[in-house]
């Protein structure tokens, strides 16, 4: 049995035609569409009913008759520059609007031997769900596009909301973690690095980490694996930061500590550990920095709250 990716990246040319070949149908997170434009309204309702379910890939260029030999129904579309936004087109007429980073395309098409190209957009389950299409909000069934009933668009509604809520205190969080790791950077500047630590560790242990994590699969992927990485590092690797400093400061003239020492091009322990500790503060603060691009959403400082509606955070 073909396993469906989980990354529109991962889908090769091997994987379609085994899914062709053996049958594999549409499903609640599959579609295949022959062409772009005479389907504009379906990919649109699809679109739609991906987001507000559990999201899927649309796969263009793939001929959904079955009744026809898996290689003939590799048609592919004619290889030109637009067609991505030939598709984003119709994806535009959904209301509210779906955010760029749960549209991904797969970085590059699949060529076919007739010159032609298959195109795959991966839609993620929107955090601003419900939205519709043509003033219809439509969920996705195993058998295609469904209207949703008016009760089912007040829970996502509700929903929608608590998302938002979560949202921003992920935010505020993000805003002490961001402001004690540059007061941390700035610690380390000055040699105090029993201080940076001591923060650092503050900061995780202060940290509400399982909410953020939890709240990461709200998202895209890249939005997850950001989030993901910055919980990982504040939970993780400060911790055992802390650990390494207080071995090694106990240990400062042993072999293992001279040998690592050398091998990092440090002349002192305090030195190696300035290094160590700022490296992993970079990687945090880096991440921070492109939450923020991806999102578009300014981290703020403690103690201030994320405005939706201003200017900066739409």
């Amino acid at each position: 049995m073909v396993t469906i990716p989980q990354h529109v990246d991962e889908w090769t040319i091997g994987t379609i035609t085994d899914l062709l070949h053996e049958g594999y149908d549409e499903s609640q997170t599959l579609e295949f569409k022959k062409t772009v434009n005479p389907e504009g309204d379906r990919i649109g309702k699809t679109v739609c009913a991906f987001a507000n379910t559990a999201g899927g890939y649309i796969i263009f260029g793939i001929d959904s008759n079955k009744k026809q030999n898996y290689h003939e129904r590799m048609v592919g579309l004619e290889n030109t520059d637009q067609i991505k936004r030939q598709i984003l087109d119709h994806v535009n007429n959904i209301k509210p609007h779906i955010p760029s980073e749960n549209l991904q395309f797969k970085k590059n098409n699949i060529p076919l031997p007739n010159g032609n190209i298959i195109v795959i957009l991966q839609v993620f389950p929107s955090g601003n769900a419900p939205h519709q299409y043509d003033y219809i909000f439509y969920k996705r069934l195993p058998d295609g596009n469904q209207p949703t009933e008016a009760d089912e668009v007040k829970s996502l509604v509700i929903q929608r909301r608590k998302n938002r809520a979560l949202f921003r205190l992920m935010v505020n969080e993000f805003g002490v973690i961001k402001s004690n790791y540059m007061k941390a950077r700035e610690q380390l500047s000055q040699g105090l690095i029993y201080e940076a630590i001591t923060l650092c560790e503050l900061t995780t242990n202060n940290s509400t980490s399982h909410f953020l994590y939890d709240q990461s699969y709200l998202y895209a992927t890249e939005l997850q694996n950001l989030v993901q990485e910055l919980v990982e590092i504040t939970e993780k690797f400060l911790f055992q930061v802390g650990r390494f400093y207080e071995d090694v400061l106990e240990n400062k003239n042993n072999r293992v500590t001279k040998e690592m020492l050398k091998k990092h091009n440090c002349s002192t322990v305090e030195e190696y550990l300035q290094k160590f500790i700022n490296g992993l503060l970079e990687i945090v603060l880096n991440d921070l920095d492109q939450f923020e691009k991806t999102t578009g959403y300014t981290i703020p400082e403690p103690r201030q709250l994320v405005d939706f509606d201003s200017e900066s955070n739409k």
